[in-house]
């Protein structure tokens, strides 16, 4: 009998559903989109209905290409974008959209928090950058700004934990990767941060129960079960953060394993034993899935979001137009320099109402020069504004990476819609970035459909920037990234699926 994990994933853009099998192997995927809105300066929202009207789906559109799939189900998981705050009553109702991670409206309560707590002191706390997305502000917003809504707060939930609560009735939980990016636990205890939260009026209580993510959470109700088309009782772990999803996802799983990631945001992580606290705070903590060990992240807010931006610019004929057009001119575009500052930044200088520049540009530029730039500036990660006067082309977080952890196996991962990019630029700016040797002591990887896949390789000739053995890899129609055989024997075991 074949066993398989419904494995959802909320973005920021749609619901993603997927049929796992025991050897993590995809059989198939479906999705659905929903609506992000803005009403005012600094605000993005989601309706908590929409994630779970585009679950439901998903959910039912997977079984479609696969019906013997929903007899099979045998857990269930999520993944979910971080830094959200949902409000919900002691039934569950939420009394809000929710606001997502891109939502900054609470500045004054960030000045708030650095006024009362301290910057160093909320960051050796939390492990976390103070960022008026972080949903301790967010909290405190309701409060201030909402406190008939603030006073109905039974919970303050993730995206991920509100679907948990629609799949099992459980309204009291949540996962150590997503308080702990919240800035809202103690992240070298596990636990919530009550004298903090004394501090700043917030009462602990509004928060739910920590889990490790591979925690049972509840069992899926009769309820849900009839509109997912699945039968009752499948057990539902407590999910993760996006973040740290990506973490596993990406085949890192001991200390000291590292991945640079380059899709619409760019990062580094680094699998970590403890929470890594930088000086300078220029670097933030996740708890990992366990709930016991810590990655440490660099993030940069546009990488690929960049290029279609400059694209649509530059070169109106196309991603390949642009590639073309970047060839034309050497390496370092003739001393112009882009900062990718079109949403503002996160690492490393955590300014959301930066902007971006272009820097030393000269009559002799051009739309060639503009688009090299910016392929440039991508892999950087986390620009430090000190290298316009210095002429170092180094990213101010690369420094720390070196002095703290093994960074000689970088694993890095491109979005398949960027394919063309990094198969011509990537693998050469990044080994350059990273202070990378030649050869195969690095590996390139790319994100997507199999069969997508060996037609971008095909397209780009890109085979040369892998080693021959995964280059082999490649070609299997049912690819899985290379998984560790630790991540698929511990997978499994998170609901008794394997002994």
């Amino acid at each position: 009998m074949s066993a398989y994990i419904l494995a959802l994933d909320v973005g920021t853009s749609s619901v993603k559903a997927s049929l796992v099998s025991t050897e993590l192997r995809i059989v198939s995927e479906a999705a659905q989109r929903y609506e992000t809105r803005y009403p005012a300066p600094h605000c993005a929202e989601q309706r908590a209905q929409d994630w779970w009207d585009a679950a439901v789906v998903a959910v039912r559109r997977l079984f479609e290409i696969n019906p013997e799939g929903a007899q099979d189900v045998c857990a269930i998981g999520i993944s979910a974008h971080m830094l959200g705050l949902l409000p919900v009553d002691a039934k569950g109702e939420p009394l809000t959209p929710s606001m997502i991670h891109s939502d900054n409206r609470a500045l004054d309560e960030a000045a708030e928090v650095e006024a009362r707590i301290g910057l160093d002191r909320i960051y050796h706390l939390t492990g976390n950058v103070l960022t008026a997305a972080a949903p301790l502000c967010k909290a405190m917003w309701i409060k201030r700004k909402r406190p008939e809504i603030y006073a109905k707060t039974a919970r303050f939930l993730q995206a991920k934990d509100y679907l948990n609560f629609r799949l099992t009735g459980n309204l009291d939980t949540t996962d150590y990767s997503d308080a702990s990016h919240g800035m809202l636990i103690d992240i070298s205890r596990k636990e919530y941060l009550a004298e903090v939260f004394q501090e700043l009026g917030l009462d602990a209580d509004r928060f739910p129960a920590l889990h490790a993510s591979t925690e049972v959470i509840g069992k899926l109700t009769a309820e849900a079960a009839a509109q997912l088309g699945l039968k009752q009782g499948i057990p539902v772990v407590a999910g993760g953060g996006d973040g740290s999803c990506a973490n596993v996802g990406a085949g890192i799983a001991r200390t000291g394993e590292t991945y640079c990631s380059l899709g619409t945001t760019g990062w580094i992580a680094c699998n970590m034993d403890a929470p890594y606290l930088d000086a300078q705070r220029r670097v933030f903590n996740i708890l990992a899935l366990d709930g016991e060990h810590s990655a440490v992240f660099g993030t940069v807010e546009s990488v690929c979001r960049s290029v279609d931006w400059a694209q649509r610019i530059y070169a109106p004929g196309g991603i390949e137009a642009m590639n073309a057009l970047a060839a034309e001119v050497p390496a370092g575009s003739d001393g112009l320099i882009f900062l990718p500052y079109l949403s503002g930044e996160r690492s490393p200088i955590f300014d959301p109402l930066a902007r971006g520049v272009f820097f030393g540009i000269s009559a002799d530029h051009d739309r060639r020069h503009f688009s090299r730039a910016v392929f440039e500036a991508l892999p950087i990660i986390g620009f430090d504004p000190q290298i316009l006067h210095a002429n170092d082309w180094q990213s101010a977080l690369v420094p720390i990476y070196q002095d703290t952890i093994y960074h000689r196996n970088v694993r890095t991962i491109f979005s398949i819609h960027n394919v063309e990019y990094q198969g011509r630029y990537g693998t050469e700016v990044i080994r350059d970035v990273l202070g990378l040797p030649e050869g195969a002591d690095h590996l390139v990887e790319y994100m997507g459909d199999a069969n997508l896949m060996k037609g971008a390789i095909e397209t780009a000739n890109i085979v040369s920037t892998v080693s021959p053995t995964y280059a082999q890899e490649l070609k299997d129609p049912f690819f899985s990234f290379g998984l560790d055989p630790i991540i698929r024997r511990n997978a499994f075991k998170l609901c008794g699926i394997l002994n």
